[in-house]
């Protein structure tokens, strides 16, 4: 079938490895400049002891610096009381608040100290980086720019009013503003941090990973810019680094719950799935309230063939987020694999309704479509996504599988081109190939699946298909079994896909016993609910024609369970009843399928009608040699 897009990963983002407010990663330092520029209320020296205005204000001091936020508050509070003219006073009270995330309060009393002292460089920056917390991005970068005015050298201004533009999507301007920052001091690991994160946005991962290793210089123990680094290098594909930069975090901070969230995601791109589950419900028992790790974990489950658990973490993110594409995404990606295609379609839908330019929800909507039969509907998916990501071969392709499925070849050919353009694979060539074995352009379709071989390395699936196609059996047994042992390797369910495909092998070649050993082994590990296990079954002699049929509830797999069924009459020595099904396949069938091409091979096989076999298929066969795996 055609592969599924599934909600994530973009498995690595902000959201996976989340920054601190940016009130409270800076609120040390401002403080620390705050308190030596506080002179102390000079006005009221006649009416209380000098100690006492001071006594609240170190006192205040104090219990921030210790994370007492409550008791800085009270601390600042008391100051103010008794010095009320002060702006000093007004702006540690808002730095309080901000460890409280108290936001609306920090706005209310830099407010004040502005209104006191219109010059005073901290308060605008800080009520800036309180108004980008509120949402208000415009203000933020209003008042981060006043500081500036006031003060250019002042560079937690520059930094503030680099996050601001960050968030509002002007990213280069956020890089040059975190440059400058970094001009003025740079021994501020955070500014290196936050340049680091806007690069990584811009898919400059190198630079990204140059500056986190120089916040890192600066403090070794930044589990911020350990995690930040290993996103960046996930991004890039060095797997390993990024697992040895979450793993670094963990052992700095065993309760660092974005770091085996993150490290999770690196696991499972790395097949390591079970580890990766484990990752999750650990960042999980850290975090309950972290939905990326929810929606994660889903994603997990999902690969390991668990339906059921996918769908409630999916659901517990959404519960978390109800506005996170990605667990709509998630959720849809799991409730299509049950065969779900109207709950499924709903949730893409949703995602759409939030991002209404996700390319991959447009596709994962149009295939759903396709699988109900809404061959209009989703031919009309596959263009958005192709508009909204113009390099998505995806898109093109999964147009071309709904053309082909309304009888339009031409078209079908000329999207699986486009998506060839865009990017080389397996899966269009081998489209594309049937599409024009359908046309009757034998020679043309004969280098396509000659093509599909080059691939067999990364996609086997496709290759096992063009085995089977012409009879390459042995070749197809061995890529089968090979694809089911990596599978139970990485933790994985072994998919019901790939064990017919191997029994396919063994029947074509006439080895019934063989090919009886290899279902009864893997079957076992399959999920019996989850379609094409019902062919199983059948073929085990567990479920009846009729029934199988029944379970068959849509054309793409009636396609399937009939293309088996003929084959199984076939090779058992039925031709009239083994025909029957692949005709039904052939003319009324979804050609989009790759069960469909392998009927009509069949039936040009057994009917002698096949000029195209009996010229190609020597030549093919002597270039598609048994790939090693």
């Amino acid at each position: 079938m055609p592969p599924h897009i599934p909600g994530p990963p973009l498995p690595r983002t902000a959201r996976q490895a989340p920054t601190p407010p940016l009130l409270i990663r800076l609120a040390a330092a401002c403080l620390g400049a705050a308190l030596l520029a506080c002179p102390g209320p000079a006005p009221l020296h006649a009416q209380a002891p000098v100690l006492s205005w001071r006594f609240f204000h170190e006192q205040g001091a104090d219990r921030f610096y210790r994370k007492d936020f409550e008791g800085a508050l009270e601390s600042f509070s008391r100051y103010i009381e008794l010095a009320p003219g002060d702006a000093g006073g007004w702006h540690n009270r808002s730095l309080a608040r901000g460890g409280l995330r108290d936001y609306r309060g920090v706005i209310e009393d830099t407010t004040r100290a502005i209104e006191i002292d219109p010059g005073h460089r901290a308060a605008w920056s800080d009520r800036g980086a309180a108004r980008l917390e509120t949402g208000d991005i415009d203000g933020a970068i209003a008042d981060t720019t006043r500081a500036i005015e006031i003060d250019p050298d002042y560079h937690f201004a520059w930094n503030n009013r680099g996050v601001a533009r960050f968030r509002k999507g002007d990213f280069q301007a956020a890089i040059a503003d975190h440059a400058r920052a970094l001009e003025i001091n740079p021994r501020d690991p955070r500014a290196w941090i936050y340049r680091g994160i806007a690069r990584r946005t811009t898919g400059d991962f190198d630079g990204a990973i140059d500056d986190y290793s120089r916040a890192l210089a600066l403090n070794p123990r930044d589990v911020f810019a350990l995690s930040d680094r290993g996103i960046a290098r996930s991004a890039k594909g060095d797997l390993e680094g990024a697992i040895a930069d979450y793993t670094r975090a963990i052992e700095t901070d065993p309760k660092f719950a974005p770091a085996w969230n993150n490290r999770g995601l690196a696991l499972r791109a790395r097949g390591d799935v079970a580890a990766a589950i484990d990752d999750h419900a650990r960042a999980l028992e850290l975090n309950p309230k972290l939905a990326s790790a929810w929606n994660n974990r889903a994603l997990a489950r999902a690969d390991t063939g668990d339906l059921e658990g996918a769908l409630a973490d999916a659901g517990r993110a959404l519960e978390l987020d109800p506005k996170y594409v990605n667990a709509w995404m998630s959720r849809g990606g799991a409730r299509y694999a049950r065969g779900e295609l109207d709950a499924a379609i709903g949730d893409y839908s949703r995602a759409l309704e939030l991002t209404p330019d996700s390319a991959n929800a447009l596709n994962n909507r149009g295939l759903a479509r396709a699988d109900k039969g809404e061959t209009d509907a989703a031919i009309g998916d596959f263009p958005r996504a192709a508009d909204t990501d113009p390099r998505s071969a995806a898109a093109w392709s999964n147009r071309g599988l709904a053309h082909a499925d309304r009888g339009d070849t031409d078209a079908a050919i000329a999207d699986y081109t486009r998506a060839l353009d865009i990017q080389a694979s397996a899966w269009p060539l081998l489209a594309r190939a049937n599409a024009l074995w359908r046309k009757g352009m034998r020679e043309a379709a004969g280098a396509d699946y000659r093509r599909v071989a080059e691939f067999a390395a990364a996609e086997p699936e496709p290759y096992i298909w063009v085995s089977m196609y012409f009879s390459r059996n042995e070749a197809a047994q061995r890529a089968a079994a090979a694809m089911l042992e990596r599978a139970v390797k990485r933790g994985v369910r072994p998919d019901a896909w790939t064990v017919l495909l191997g029994w396919l092998g063994y029947r074509k070649a006439g080895q019934p016993r063989d090919a009886a050993a290899f279902l009864a082994h893997w079957s076992a590990r399959l999920d019996r609910e989850r379609w094409p296990a019902a062919i199983v079954r059948h073929l085990q002699g567990e479920i009846t024609r009729e029934a199988l049929l029944a379970a068959a509830t849509t054309a793409g797999r009636r396609t399937e369970a009939r293309t088996l069924l003929g084959i199984n009459q076939l090779y058992s020595g039925n031709l009239a009843a083994g025909l029957a099904e692949l005709r039904w396949v052939r003319d009324a069938g979804r050609k989009s399928r790759w069960a469909h091409g392998l009927a009509v091979m069949e039936i040009e096989r057994r009917e002698g009608i096949a000029p195209g076999l009996a010229g190609i298929a020597p030549r093919l066969l002597a270039a598609i040699t048994p790939y090693s795996f």
